[in-house]
């Protein structure tokens, strides 16, 4: 570790000529480290030495910022190998434990050349990116499941730790290849799947990492797949109908396929989960995953009848600027006009779906059904009487003081 921090302190001053060399000779010192480590089975010398190289090959990226190098990818790849290779065969091979020390070492070395790779691509290089933290996670996943046939529980705890990092990995490689709802979709998958393996396994940490999993994929849908209506519609208008549309297809959308997927996902880990009734972490998560799901699949219900419910064509071709402002307002006005439908539409989707889920509950004999049934039941007629009737056209509002003064003309 000694020989590593005089190396680079030394090549700094040799870096900004010569970068490539001194990745180069980082690359070669830590194969030497790497195996002094294993052959006297002192893994924090590897761990010191991992540490400090990555820290001399990201100065080595620092010197030929703001220019990316390729070749620059294939030394840090080499660096990489040596930590992954030694630690994987120490254990595998050698039958050393699994030791926190030995873990770290591993981890550093495949996240190191993810971030240092990362940063010698362009931004237009996606599939490049994709495939450079799918190979980590690839790396990832076969020393994990190799680590989960070694009965000792300390290899299956570094496991756990592992595949939960090939999970990001791999979450990290799908959002640079996809965008959008197929994003959401894939995301939703790969949790649902890591959700189903826990609960077969009874293994926390993965179910924790489903959860996280299924945590950013919901946020994707609050705020990408969500405002997607939104968003094209103002494109609509800012292009004057050039670009973007003002209302999307009933239930073939881009919105609708994403909280239907990821609610099914959700459905699919719940029901998984619930299955572990010895075990209340489990039955926890079931319990969330479910009432997330019964949230997403309640929005897609609401939004899908507001689209139905308001129909707004959209202008003619060929209007000059002056004519597409007033469709403009013309639209406003009759969004504002809807404005109370669209609200009591709301209020009957849910009293529908508190009933559906109040029946569900009882036929299966599941109280949580029950208890979201009746739960939505009193958000509804909280909506219902503490917003629907105070937001009613005055026509429809009863007029306090009229009726105070006709209640002065009955006789008793």
């Amino acid at each position: 570790a000694v020989v590593i921090a005089v190396a680079v302190a030394a090549g700094a001053l040799l870096n900004d000529d010569h970068p490539r060399i001194f990745g180069i000779a980082l690359a070669v010192l830590s194969l030497a480290l790497a195996a002094l480590a294993v052959a006297a089975a002192r893994p924090v010398v590897a761990t010191l030495a991992v540490v400090l190289s990555a820290l001399g090959l990201g100065a080595v990226t620092l010197s030929v910022a703001p220019h990316h190098e390729h070749r620059l990818i294939a030394i840090f790849a080499a660096w990489a190998a040596v930590y992954l290779g030694s630690i994987a065969w120490d254990i595998l091979r050698r039958g050393a434990p699994a030791s926190p020390l030995r873990i770290v070492v591993f981890s550093t070395a495949g996240l190191g050349f993810a971030l240092l790779a990362e940063l010698q691509t362009e931004d237009t290089e996606w599939l490049l990116r994709a495939a450079l933290l799918a190979a980590v996670g690839a790396v990832d996943l076969a020393f994990g499941a190799a680590l989960v046939t070694r009965a000792e529980g300390r290899a299956r705890a570094a496991a756990s730790v592992v595949l939960g990092q090939a999970l990001a990995l791999f979450a990290g490689s799908v959002a640079f290849a996809f965008s959008g709802a197929t994003l959401t979709l894939v995301w939703a998958a790969m949790a649902a799947v890591v959700a189903v393996l826990a609960a077969g396994e009874r293994d926390r940490a993965r179910l924790a990492g489903a959860a996280a999993l299924f945590a950013v994929a919901f946020a994707h849908v609050v705020s990408v797949d969500l405002p997607l209506a939104e968003h094209q519609r103002d494109l609509f208008f800012a292009t004057m109908g050039a670009r973007g549309r003002l209302g999307l297809p009933l239930l073939l959308d881009a919105r609708a396929l994403a909280l239907a997927g990821l609610a099914a996902a959700l459905f699919v880990s719940a029901r998984a989960a619930a299955r572990r009734r010895d075990a209340r972490f489990f039955t926890g998560f079931g319990a969330a995953f479910l009432v997330f799901a019964h949230l997403l699949v309640l929005t897609l219900a609401v939004t899908e009848l507001h689209a139905a419910v308001v129909a707004t064509p959209p202008p003619p071709s060929g209007l000059d600027r002056a004519e597409f402002e007033s469709f403009v307002v013309q639209y406003a006005t009759t969004l504002g006009h809807a404005e109370n439908t669209l609200r009591m539409t709301t209020t009957l989707c849910w009293a529908v779906y508190a009933a559906l889920l109040v029946a569900i509950g009882f036929f299966a004999r599941e109280r949580v059904q029950r208890y979201l049934g009746l739960s939505l039941f009193a958000a509804t007629l909280g909506k219902l009487a503490l917003y629907d009737i105070w937001n009613l056209p005055r026509v429809f509002q009863i007029d306090r003081k009229s009726t105070r003064l006709n209640s002065s003309h009955i006789t008793i």
